[in-house]
């Protein structure tokens, strides 16, 4: 039956081969109709010319007996003239009627001529000017790079399909446009953030190399506050080398590729278990599932467990006395982490998953704030998204894979 339907859908498709055919075959029997049509009038014409002289024309014919010896028979009797009817017009009527005998003749081919001219000019009209356009139009924007635009539909022929083609790769140029902007916006925040941040050690360092240099010569700065300076000046220079490495590891973040493997639900929750576990120290861990009636599971293992990672640190930072992770599955797959802290402030719920922010509710010089920028690509990149919000006690982060 499947495949009776494709065959008829085949049968009914409208190429342009085969609806240039059909406009043809309408044209030539229009131009064969019109050639009947011209044949008759022309000979209706030429009988009202020679009406008014029929019975003159009639009284010329004598009789002749085929057999002069017999005697004449109907059979046998002809009659003959020899003048025609058209020696009886007067010299219009006669030009005229002469023209009319030979119009037939020169009509035929002016007709099909004029109906396959007129076919091809409704065929172009009516089935290429308008898709032409559209893709003249649609090549023209997509050349200066101007997406902001759609190709409609042009129908099921073969350039309604190209119009189709069209739109798919305006669609995909935008959205790689947008994805290419995207990135560039963020690498552009990182960087603006990276050099915002690095003015803190680089001011400490300075100031710290100045004192060195002005105390030290001479004596008046004692050995520990010497020992002291140089330990800070050690401090910073690590926050910067940690900077600078976070860095690097942010760009190759950006072309790590996701390999989503089968993963038994079984053995995703025992590793989310055990991890959780250790990077909770001493808060109560525990993790729920929503509905354990999967099996199985598709995903990249080391990007979730990365972003659960980031997650229960953070959530170890602020939590009091309890840290709760809620896993769903398995497509997409949820890991819902909540603590019993502080929560989000407004300001938080805005700009946390940014680069290099850090809350004002625990201020920690260590602390990178790159935890959950980090998070949101990897989830982004799997596919999914980054959510934050507050539990009734506390922060929630709601990652999907």
């Amino acid at each position: 039956m499947d495949k009776i339907k494709g065959v008829k859908r085949l049968i009914n498709k409208k190429t342009i081969k085969r609806v240039f055919a059909l406009y043809m075959t309408f044209g030539l029997i229009a131009a064969l109709v019109l050639s009947i049509l011209s044949v008759l009038l022309c000979g209706w014409g030429q009988n009202r010319l020679a009406q008014k002289y029929r019975e003159e024309y009639e009284q010329s014919f004598t009789k002749k007996n085929l057999q002069e010896d017999s005697a004449p028979t109907e059979l046998g009797t002809v009659y003959f003239t020899t003048t025609s009817i058209a020696d009886l017009m007067t010299p219009l009527e006669r030009k005229l009627y002469k023209v009319i005998g030979f119009l037939p003749l020169s009509l035929v081919p002016v007709w099909f001529i004029l109906c396959i001219a007129a076919t091809s000019i409704l065929f172009y009209r009516r089935r290429l000017e308008r898709p032409l356009a559209v893709l003249d139009n649609a090549a023209q924007n997509i050349a200066v790079r101007n997406l902001d635009f759609t190709v409609p539909a042009m129908g099921e022929d073969e350039l309604g399909m190209l119009c189709a083609t069209f739109e798919n790769m305006r669609s995909s140029l935008e959205d790689n446009y947008y994805e290419m902007w995207r990135q560039m916006e963020e690498r552009r925040q990182l960087s603006a953030a990276f050099a915002h941040d690095l003015r803190t050690p680089l001011t400490v360092l300075k100031g710290q190399t100045e004192m060195l240099i002005k105390y030290l010569p001479d004596g008046t700065m004692p050995v520990e506050k010497a020992v002291s300076t140089a330990q800070t000046m050690k401090k910073h220079i690590v926050r910067l080398e940690n900077y600078i490495t976070t860095m690097n590891d942010l760009h190759r973040l950006e072309d790590i590729p996701i390999q989503k493997t089968p993963l038994s639900r079984k053995d995703l929750v025992r590793q989310l278990t055990d991890t959780g576990q250790c990077l909770s120290g001493k808060k109560l861990f525990t993790l729920q599932e929503a509905v354990p009636s999967w099996s199985e599971t598709v995903i990249d293992l080391s990007a979730v467990l990365q972003v659960y990672e980031n997650l229960l640190s953070n959530a170890a930072r602020y939590a009091e006395h309890q840290i709760t992770v809620f896993l769903e599955g398995p497509s997409p797959l949820v890991l819902t982490v909540t603590d019993d802290g502080p929560g989000f402030t407004p300001r938080d719920l805005q700009e946390a998953s940014n680069p290099y922010y850090h809350a004002s509710a625990v201020p920690d010089p260590s602390h990178m704030g790159l935890g959950l920028h980090i998070s949101k690509l990897l989830c982004e990149k799997h596919g999914g998204t980054l959510t934050l919000s507050n539990a009734p006690h506390g922060a929630s982060v709601k990652a999907t894979f």
